[in-house]
């Protein structure tokens, strides 16, 4: 059975291989069929040309016809044969190398004019996709009958500015629409505003205005608001500045090269219609820290960056403005004069900036809520931003729709409504802060909060006390605790308060041209008695706030005393902080808090529960705290607020050498007397009970207005 199947195997195997054979014969048959079709094409085509270039020939020869006259008498008019060609040239050498000399010189010139052709179609590509992206820099704050001569210009190269469709920008907002930022607008002014206004100021000392500023703060603090407002600020007049305004993700691009491209067109743009203005926002992404661990490309952006803006080339009048969040994300280079020459903070809004903000968005109501009712409510809104109280605003006057007509909620068609009728009141104003978090406390919780009213009778005369304390060991807190008196007298509201502070032996202009006769070589022009005698000085300022567990040295007095001295940064160093970064160290973010409350000065460090902080914490930590608080400079105004749940003696004698109770630096929290106690039951029993109770009525959609259904209108109107 093995060996029939053995002997089927071996004959299916070798029908297989006979089949293969034959394939193979036949196809190999048919090439060779081919084969030769092709060559007697090829001998034809062969053929064909050699009769062609005989016949070009022919003209050549016919020079050389015998012109006798023949017996007959004809003259030669008979056409005559071709000369017969040598043996190379019956060989077809001959004719092939004249071919290719011939082809070859015909290659050569068309190859010549296709490259030049190719050439141009090159430039012409290159040019429009110049002009395009030139086109895609044109100024936000100018129209198109402002960039006729442009316009002329991009029509000869076949540019349009039709294709072109900029980001369109608010033309409502201006100078008088931002509240809180005097100095900042001032500050904008003298960069832009005044060297076309008064050249000759700057023509005389032979000065140029800064070229650079830089915007940093939290957000929502009205950076980009500004260049907003400085853009259509600059649109009046006859003179007019070119405002170009860019992303820091605008200029990025994924081909190598292009975003520098990119940038030099922006440049080179604004350049040529200077005068001009450049606005980066979010320039952390387009200028980040250069490092070893950083993308070449994205190195290559910055230094082309930092050359365009203080380089080999004049940038003439361009001001390049930047705007930031996070102000340590940017490379250093930036920020050295040329480049960015000035920085502004933009902080939160202290109290009267809150009642501008406030007043500005409520302009256009009617009627306009008081100035007593925007007061408290200023005070109310501690924290909060400028776009957190335009949200504010703008969810009570939603609050105030809601309660006038809910019906709307509950109709799929417009219906009719009585715009008048719609009045916003306090209690719309509060609905609308319980459903508003601020921008600064949905990452980090602030700690600075007004008192309860349920507690003020308790500790409002505690907290005077603790205010009185501190102005006198941090007199800069007199800045942020003084009232704002109105005066009459004519001046800017920038005018900052220490451009009035010279005294008599100061106020001399011809100082640095005569020679004192008491100068010496260490020098006698400049007088310092400014600095002592006007100037807040302070010996390192530290205040602890000490007493009894439940006394609410931590839990009130201390928010209160930072929310009465909110014009200050303040830097809570509490674990929460330190050990909520995963990414850092405590001890790393300990230092950084330190550097950040150095250059704000001046500010507040706060330390809630320090002797439990003191015991949680490690030794490296408690080493670290220790250096950087001694590296502060003595007279630096940086204010130590701290508190904790037992005496100052009680503590350990590390957190006793911080304060110095015979220096005034550790105040004790009292308990509240009997007539406090009295005003505080007085208030919440007799007070509050004698009020009824707050009805909980529910809104019965059946007992409510019937309103008519608006009127269809036509889609065009």
């Amino acid at each position: 059975m093995r060996r029939k199947m053995r002997m089927v195997m071996t004959m299916v195997m070798t029908t297989r291989t006979v089949m293969m054979m034959t394939t193979m014969m036949t196809t190999a048959r048919k090439m060779t069929t081919r084969n030769a079709t092709i060559s007697g094409r090829e001998s034809q085509s062969f053929a064909t040309r050699l009769h062609r270039m005989s016949q070009r020939r022919s003209p050549s020869s016919s020079s050389r016809r015998d012109t006798r006259p023949r017996p007959d008498g004809d003259t030669g008019s008979a056409l005559q044969l071709p000369e017969v060609p040598t043996a190379e040239e019956a060989t077809g050498v001959g004719l092939i190398g004249r071919r290719h000399a011939i082809h070859s010189s015909d290659s050569t010139s068309s190859s010549s004019s296709s490259s030049s052709s190719e050439e141009e179609k090159f430039q012409r590509r290159r040019s429009k996709s110049r002009n395009r992206s030139v086109n895609r820099c044109l100024p936000m704050n100018l129209v198109k009958e402002d960039l006729l001569g442009i316009h002329k210009d991009r029509m000869k190269i076949g540019a349009s500015l039709a294709d072109v469709d900029p980001m369109q920008i608010d033309q409502t907002v201006r100078f008088d629409s931002i509240g809180g930022l005097t100095r900042h607008i001032s500050a904008l002014k003298e960069m832009v505003v005044f060297p076309l206004l008064y050249p000759e100021v700057f023509e005389r000392f032979k000065i140029q205005p800064p070229r650079g500023c830089l915007f940093y703060g939290p957000p929502g603090t009205g950076k980009t608001l500004v260049a907003r407002a400085l853009a259509n600020e600059c649109s009046q007049g006859e003179r007019k500045v070119s405002f170009f305004m860019r992303k820091g993700a605008d200029c990025l691009s994924k081909w190598v090269g292009e975003s520098e491209r990119q940038l030099r067109l922006l440049f080179d743009q604004a350049y040529q219609m200077r005068p001009s203005i450049i606005f980066f926002d979010e320039i952390d992404g387009l200028a980040p820290v250069r490092s070893s661990r950083q993308d070449q490309i994205h190195s290559s952006i910055v230094s082309t960056l930092l050359a365009l803006m203080d380089g080999l080339d004049s940038r003439g009048e361009v001001v390049v403005i930047g705007a930031t969040n996070r102000l340590d994300s940017i490379d250093p280079a930036l920020r050295r004069p040329g480049r960015f020459d000035r920085e502004f903070l933009f902080g939160l809004p202290d109290r009267e900036a809150r009642k501008d903000i406030l007043k500005i968005h409520t302009r256009q109501w009617t009627p306009q809520p008081s100035d007593l009712f925007l007061e408290e409510l200023a005070d109310k809104c501690v924290g909060y931003c400028g776009a957190d109280m335009k949200a504010v605003c703008a969810e009570a006057a939603l609050c105030a729709l809601r309660r006038r007509y809910p019906q709307i909620y509950s109709s799929s068609q417009k219906l009719v409504l009585d715009v008048a009728s719609i009045s916003i009141g306090s209690r719309d104003f509060l609905s609308a802060m319980r459903k508003t978090v601020p921008a600064s406390q949905r990452a980090v919780f602030s700690p600075a909060k007004c008192l309860n009213p349920i507690v003020q009778p308790l500790l409002s005369a505690a907290l005077q006390a603790v205010l009185d304390t501190v102005s006198k060991l941090f007199p800069h807190a007199e800045q942020g605790l003084k009232k704002h008196k109105k005066d009459n007298t004519v001046l800017p509201a920038s005018m900052l308060e220490e451009d009035l502070l010279y005294s008599e032996d100061e106020d001399s202009s011809a100082d640095l041209n005569r020679v004192p006769p008491d100068a010496t070589a260490t020098g006698g022009f400049l007088h310092f008695s400014r600095n002592v005698l006007n100037q807040p000085t302070s010996y390192r300022p530290r205040l602890l706030l000490s007493g009894r567990p439940g006394s609410g040295q931590s839990s009130h007095l201390g928010p209160a005393v930072l929310h009465a001295l909110e014009k200050f940064t303040v830097y809570t160093l509490d674990m929460a902080v330190l050990f909520g970064v995963s990414t850092t160290s405590p001890e790393e973010a300990c230092a950084q808090i330190f550097c950040e409350a150095k250059r704000t000065s001046p500010s507040i460090l706060y330390i809630p529960h320090i002797h439990q902080w003191w015991e949680t914490v490690g030794p490296a930590l408690r080493a670290t705290f220790l250096s950087l608080l001694q590296d502060i400079p003595s007279f630096s105004p940086i204010l130590l607020l701290a508190t904790c749940s037992v005496p100052h003696r009680a503590l350990l004698p590390e957190v006793q050498e911080l304060f110095h109770a015979e220096y005034g630096e550790v105040h004790r929290v009292q308990v509240p007397s009997q007539q406090e106690r009295k005003n505080f039951f007085k208030e919440l029993i007799i007070t509050q009970a004698a009020k009824p109770p707050a009805s909980q009525r529910k809104a019965v959609l059946t007992s409510l207005e019937v309103l008519p259904v608006a009127p269809h209108l036509p889609p065009g109107l």
